[in-house]
């Protein structure tokens, strides 16, 4: 196996339901240590630390998080519509489509605390579009 490490920062303010059990909004910055696997279909996987603020309840705690990443390659779809004469190939869109660097991916996390509440869990998860400019 390869992988390679990489780090995440992430900042998260969560509102205030007037149904809910907590007195107001609160906030969640954590750092993550990603090992990332290169391929196609990413999944990586990382732990960190979130720090949580809520008013005047700070509490630091240890969280996990998951991405699973699809790259889509547009050469595939170009393909099959050149090859069934529905446009015709040209060099500089197919160079062009191999440049072209877009995923698809969602990404839970789990933050194991929470001000002033014991042995709570607070989920997330995030589906995200991510484009790379930088090789065009």
């Amino acid at each position: 196996f390869t992988f390679s490490i990489s780090s995440e920062i992430s900042i998260k303010n969560f509102k205030f339901k007037p149904e809910g059990s907590y007195e107001s909004n609160y906030n969640i910055f954590t750092v993550y240590l990603i090992l990332n696997s290169p391929k196609k279909k990413k999944i990586s996987y990382g732990i960190g630390a979130s720090h949580i603020n809520q008013a005047s309840n700070n509490s630091l705690s240890p969280s996990f998080k998951l991405n699973a990443e699809y790259k889509i390659d547009f050469n595939k779809f170009y393909a099959l519509l050149t090859n069934n004469y529905i446009l015709d190939k040209k060099d500089s869109v197919e160079n062009f489509l191999k440049k072209l660097d877009i995923s698809l991916g969602i990404s839970p996390e789990a933050i194991l605390g929470f001000p002033n509440k014991k042995g709570q869990i607070t989920l997330s998860s995030d589906i995200y579009v991510k484009i790379n400019l930088f090789n065009l």
